[in-house]
């Protein structure tokens, strides 16, 4: 069931507050579905506090025999009471042939407003583009988390 969203003016409330966020160590696979890569952690304000209820939750999807993309990074609120509310998604898929009117063409929700197409960038983002991008959107000062498709040696 795709996430409810957060009304679209406290959404936007949400989005002005300055965040920060300290990264896991590595990302999780999901049990169901091994190709997609899961992290998500928490949010603090500027003097350290928790900012309660919200999470970031970043999904990083690869195709195998089709090569592809697909990131989703997401603002999550959390209430007692409710289901996980989107305060915030961005979402962007690298499949070739997708059109503006396809639900897979890359785009963005803030709350429970209609999706909203990317700009004609978008095609020419790294996946660190597409992160900084999120960042940026939700006031988010965070590292990078290093893309899960590359291969990293360990020190």
């Amino acid at each position: 069931m795709p996430p409810i969203g957060l009304p679209h003016n406290e959404a936007i409330a949400l989005l002005s507050i300055q965040k920060f966020g300290a990264l896991p160590d590595d990302w999780a696979r999901n049990k169901a579905l091994p190709f997609v890569h899961e992290m998500d952690f928490g949010l603090t304000d500027a003097d350290g506090a928790r900012i309660k209820g919200l999470t970031v939750s970043l999904a990083v999807r690869r195709g195998k025999s089709v090569p592809y993309n697909i990131w989703d990074f997401t603002l999550f609120l959390y209430e007692v009471g409710w289901p996980q509310r989107r305060v915030y998604q961005l979402s962007i898929n690298t499949r070739a042939g997708l059109r503006p009117r396809d639900h897979d063409y890359p785009h963005e929700h803030v709350g429970d407003a209609p999706r909203s197409p990317l700009s004609d960038e978008w095609p020419s983002w790294s996946y660190e583009d597409a992160f900084q991008h999120f960042a940026t959107r939700i006031r988010l000062e965070a590292d990078t988390p290093p893309d899960p498709g590359v291969l990293r040696l360990r020190p």
